[in-house]
């Protein structure tokens, strides 16, 4: 049985966070994964997909209101 591992992923760039849910398979390797993102502030294993999208919602409702979300101001 190939199970799934439901993650709330944050990052930092310039003292400004994003974060978002990763879903991904138990079998990987997550240290490899997780080598590839760049800049990772925090990593939450969720019971759900559902709860990892309600913890990313509510960190970047938090980073919106603290002024420290990194898509505030884009500059692109």
């Amino acid at each position: 049985m190939n199970k799934n591992v439901y993650l709330a992923i944050t990052i930092e760039e310039s003292g400004l966070f994003y974060s978002w849910a990763y879903k991904i398979s138990a079998c990987y390797n997550l240290l490899s994964v997780f080598a590839g993102i760049a800049n990772l502030k925090s990593v939450n294993v969720c019971d759900t997909w559902k709860q990892a999208k309600e913890i990313v919602a509510a960190w970047n409702e938090a980073y919106k209101k603290n002024g420290t979300y990194l898509f505030s101001n884009p500059e692109f």
